[in-house]
């Protein structure tokens, strides 16, 4: 099922770990998608601008249905399904500033935790938002090109080790400080029988699935114990 690791770091506080820094004024593109405080989504991913847009691209992508999915599973009878969708939707939402959908979804959300099924129009306006804030973020304008692949350097152990420690916690508290991480893990390792893990941790990372990168990356570590 759709994990809810987002909704988890924003219910316990995440957020409260990351400095109330001072951000550089954001592109005219970001300060216009409606229904979206992007300077917020922007401090919580470390208050790097093109992360921030990269995560916007992959809400896109891995939740353009997410509305449907909602219906599917009202629809269903199962508010416990429906519960646990809904409240990994807006932890989300709420990660990427778009509040008016993580408004919207909190509604639903403490109406399915009763038992109670919530009424069409507040489905209905779900819908709304949630189109409204895909095609705002199709209409954004272009990210940097991707860097290029960077060759495989020699890593001790002990730092790597470091560099697995720290992931784990910036995937819990500082998606920012993620992305390098995770790219000088992916290159210290490839090439290597680990390389495999990195990539999973990766994939999962992209769509959202916390825990499960987590569950990964501590199989990583044991693994490299193993090797010693």
């Amino acid at each position: 099922r759709l994990i809810a690791a987002l909704a988890r770091w924003v219910k316990g506080g995440g957020a409260q770990h990351l400095p109330r820094q001072v951000l550089a004024p954001l592109p005219d593109d970001l300060r216009q998608l409606a229904g979206v405080d992007t300077g917020e989504g922007v401090r919580r991913i470390g208050g790097n601008v093109d992360a921030y847009r990269r995560q916007l691209r992959r809400f896109a992508e891995h939740y353009g249905g997410a509305a449907a999915e909602l219906r599917r599973l009202v629809a269903s009878g199962s508010t416990q399904a429906a519960e646990e969708y809904c409240h990994a939707l807006k932890g989300v939402a709420g990660n990427i500033g778009a509040r008016e959908l993580f408004d919207r979804l909190a509604e639903v959300d403490a109406l399915l935790r009763h038992g109670r099924l919530p009424a069409e129009a507040l489905l209905a306006d779900i819908d709304s938002r949630l189109a409204a804030l895909l095609g705002g973020i199709e209409a954004l304008g272009g990210m940097r090109a991707a860097a290029p692949e960077a060759a495989p350097v020699a890593v001790d152990a002990a730092t790597l080790r470091a560099d697995l420690r720290s992931l784990a916690e910036s995937l819990q508290y500082d998606l920012g400080a993620a992305e390098g991480l995770l790219e000088r893990v992916r290159v210290a390792l490839a090439g290597s029988p680990l390389a495999e893990k990195v990539e999973r941790v990766a994939a999962h990372v992209e769509v959202f699935e916390i825990d499960t990168a987590l569950a990964i990356l501590d199989q990583l570590e044991k693994a490299m114990a193993e090797q010693q």
